[in-house]
This record gives structure tokens, sequence and C-alpha cells, in this order.
């Protein structure tokens, strides 16, 4: 493929699309992934996406490559930057669920007394918000979902090609309804231990009618603890499945907001 100023000019805006995406997308927006590995990671990805689709642009007259005017082709490489981090943040507000029933199970299970240091976000965060934050980012590579995340963020190019400025439908309903998958997803995820520990709580409650004098605190806890551990690791099964609707739903999503 010669290298020409079409070529360049396609790979820039491919680029600006791509860095805009990493700095949004899960796992790799995290502080725990280096500006340079981010920056390796969008220029490797920016290189080969620009082999497959710049003959394809180069064939329409309105292509990016043949804008007249640096302003122009400024303004088209802002829009390729928008369409990014709209795609980026979609897939980080839904697949944020697995975070949120960390943090929903630490509230019930008694684990928010306690904190942990999170390098990956900076903050401090409870027990099982830090290890379903780690579980989810090790299913993402193990079950492949990244694979599906990358496709996604290829096959946007079709809808919002590079000599055209996004179309965005900012309908409130739909973004209503982005965050409220995310919290129905979040307590279905963390629907097993909470089930379980409201049956723990029913269980001492009626324990302590019929002996009275029993600290039920300092029993109930250890109790508490054993039962989330133990409900936790057997619903760890259904995980990936959670995964990979969420990620399904984060390419529709981006692709409606995008105006696909």
């Amino acid at each position: 493929m010669a290298l020409s100023l079409a070529v360049m000019a396609n790979f820039v805006l491919i680029m600006a699309r791509t860095m805009a995406w990493l700095y949004a997308a899960p796992v790799f927006s995290d502080r725990g992934f280096s500006t340079f590995a981010r920056t390796t990671t969008a220029l490797g990805l920016s290189l080969f996406l620009t082999s497959l689709i710049s003959p394809a642009s180069l064939t329409s007259p309105t292509s990016a490559a043949s804008t007249a005017t640096l302003g122009g082709f400024a303004l088209l490489a802002a829009g390729q930057i928008a369409a990014g981090l709209v795609m980026g943040w979609v897939a980080s507000t839904l697949l944020a669920a697995f975070e949120a029933a960390g943090s929903i199970i630490d509230l019930n299970s008694g684990f928010a007394l306690s904190a942990l240091f999170d390098p990956q976000s900076g903050n401090q965060v409870a027990v099982f918000s830090r290890f379903t934050r780690l579980l989810f980012v090790t299913l993402l590579f193990a079950t492949g979902a990244f694979r599906q995340l990358i496709s996604g963020f290829i096959l946007s190019f079709d809808v919002v090609p590079l000599d055209k400025m996004p179309q965005f439908s900012f309908d409130i309903s739909l973004v209503v309804d982005l965050l409220s998958t995310m919290l129905l997803a979040s307590l279905q995820i963390a629907a097993p231990v909470l089930g379980a520990l409201f049956l723990t709580e029913v269980t001492l409650a009626i324990a302590q009618r019929f002996a009275p004098t029993t600290n039920v605190f300092i029993v109930g806890l250890p109790a508490k603890t054993l039962i989330t551990l133990l409900v936790l690791g057997s619903s760890l099964m259904f995980y990936p499945l959670f995964l990979n609707r969420l990620v399904s739903l984060s390419l529709q999503a981006s692709n409606s907001l995008l105006g696909g």
C-alpha cells in the first residue's frame, strides 16, 4: 500500500477515534494501564485498521483525505474523538455492573467496614468490590470477551465512516435505559449472595427469639462471612454469561447512540 496523503489522513482519523476509545473503555482506561501501553495499543490497532479501511474510503469523493481545508479535517477528527469517547463510556458504564455488585455484597455482608486501596482507580474500595473488579478483568481476557469489544469497535467504522460526522442520538430514555440496565445487572450478579444473606438474617433473628441471651452480632458476623464466601464461590460459574450479555448490550447501545 503506497504511503500517500490520503492514507496518512485516514490513519490520523483512525488514531483519533482509537485513542479516545481506549481512554474511556473499561480496563484500558484504568490507571494501571500506562499511557505508554495505551498509546502503543492505539498505534498498533490504528495501523491494522488503516490497511483495512483506507481502500474503501479512498473511493469516495467526499473522503476525509480529500478535505480541502484544515478546519474541515480538524472537525472530522473531533467527530472521531467524540465517537470513540461515547463508545468507551457506554462500555465502561455497563461493565461497571461487576464492581457495583461487589459493593452491594460488601454493604450487606459487613465487609464494607474494611477498605483496600485500588491501584486501578486510585480509590479506597471494600474487599468484594475489589474482588469482582479483578474477576471482571480476568474473565474479560480469559473468555475472549475483549475480542468482542474490539470487534465491535472495528465495526463502528461501518456505522460512522471516516468521512462522515457521527449523528449522535442522545435520547434521554436511552441513557436512562443504559443506567437502569447496569443497576439491574449488578443486582442480578449479587442476587445469590443477597438471598443467602437474607435467609441468614432471618435465621439469626429466629435464634435470637429462642435464645435472647445470645450475642447475635458476635455469632452472625462469622456466619455471614462464611455464607458470603460459599455462595459467591458457587455462583462464579454464571459470571461469564453476565459478561457476554453486557458486552453485547454495550455494543448495541453504542451503535444506537452513534445513530446506527
